[in-house]
């Protein structure tokens, strides 16, 4: 399967896990890519968590990846220790939950200080958390606007970088985000 959206998702995931050294842990934030075939893409120099709230989903990728390590769960209430990931790999995850403050405090507690997150999300300048029907119910996705949730992510992130999507745009569009995790001095 190739889709130059999906290449660029996983062209950015690369450039952010070639800055994290070997051995570090690297949390996913679904499963999807592993249960549709696409297979793992992440380094096997890393220690890499997978979260997938879909219970279907997390068994497909365990079936079809057996040594994965991936952990049921919901990106609004990760089930991990604070400061357990060096980097963080959401690639269009959040923009499943209608909210996206509670995601974004998840990932700055369980990220240590300093380390990288890359987010895809869809966006827009003129609504919040407008749905967009794809299929079943539970597989709605939202858009966020955009300034408010650049604010958010700067309550505890660096954002290094802005990634376009040109190829999305219009009254909503596609933007990756590359970021770094406030270091907190106590």
């Amino acid at each position: 399967m190739s889709d130059p959206t999906h290449d660029k998702y996983i062209a950015l995931a690369r450039q952010l896990i070639a800055t994290i050294p070997p051995g570090r842990r690297i949390l996913k934030t679904d499963c999807w890519n592993e249960a549709e075939g696409f297979g793992e893409f992440i380094s096997p120099e890393h220690w890499v968590t997978y979260c997938e709230i879909d219970i279907p989903r997390v068994e497909k990728a365990r079936l079809l990846h057996p040594t994965l390590d991936i952990v049921q769960g919901d990106i609004r209430n990760l089930p991990f220790d604070d400061a357990t990931f060096s980097a963080i790999i959401d690639l269009s995850t959040i923009d499943h939950m209608q909210d996206f403050r509670p995601a974004i405090a998840q990932y700055a507690r369980v990220l240590v200080p300093g380390g990288r997150m890359l987010i895809v999300s869809w966006f827009t300048v003129i609504a919040d958390h407008e749905p967009e029907e794809r299929g079943i119910i539970s597989d709605r996705q939202y858009w966020f606007n955009f300034y408010s949730f650049t604010s958010c992510l700067r309550e505890s992130f660096n954002i290094e970088e802005i990634v376009y999507f040109p190829e999305h745009s219009g009254v909503r569009w596609l933007m990756g985000f590359i970021c770094k995790k406030v270091q907190t001095t106590s």
